[in-house]
């Protein structure tokens, strides 16, 4: 069963007869069954009997004498130079950044991107700490490189410990 706030979005869809074989008759079930959809179907068709009514009513006023003469007189006139050059323009463009292009543009980088992340070798500041593992106030470092200092400071009053990783070596630091 359809529910009556989708109905109501369908509903002008269903009166211009727009819709697929299954969901009209689902929706026409709908309305047979529901007040306010069967409501918003006679508005739509007031709607229509009003728009109608107003233009056989001012019909006549229109005057389409010259209608066909001005069509015709704007259609021997070549359009402005700039106009077709943009609009040609325009059209090339278009053919060529189709949204296809973007997206494997796109696609093809962020492929190349990650194959050069993970197959270049990491930095020495980055092979310094591999991990920190903290478990019962407890810190274990799996993994350090030998050339860079390394204090670790426990308080076991306040339940602190802090370890500094220094980015010199030893040996600039004297």
């Amino acid at each position: 069963m359809i529910a009556c706030a989708h109905a109501q979005r369908l509903l002008p869809l269903l009166y211009d007869g727009e819709l697929e074989s299954p969901l009209r008759r689902e929706l026409s079930r709908h309305v047979t069954d529901c007040s306010v959809c069967t409501r918003t179907v006679a508005l739509l068709n007031r709607s229509q009997e009003l728009l109608c009514q107003t233009i056989d009513d001012h019909i006549d006023d229109v005057d389409f004498s010259g209608f066909w003469q001005g069509v015709e007189a704007k259609l021997s006139q070549p359009p402005p130079f700039w106009r077709t050059r943009v609009s040609g323009w325009r059209e090339s463009w278009l053919a060529f950044w189709s949204w296809r292009t973007p997206v494997w543009a796109t696609a093809m980088a962020v492929i190349v991107l990650a194959a050069v992340q993970f197959l270049l070798p990491p930095s020495p500041q980055e092979q310094v700490t591999k991990s920190l593992v903290s478990e019962n106030n407890q810190a274990q470092i799996e993994s350090l490189s030998t050339s860079n200092p390394v204090l670790v400071w426990n308080e076991p009053t306040h339940h602190a410990t802090v370890i500094w990783v220094g980015d010199e070596s030893m040996e600039e630091q004297r």
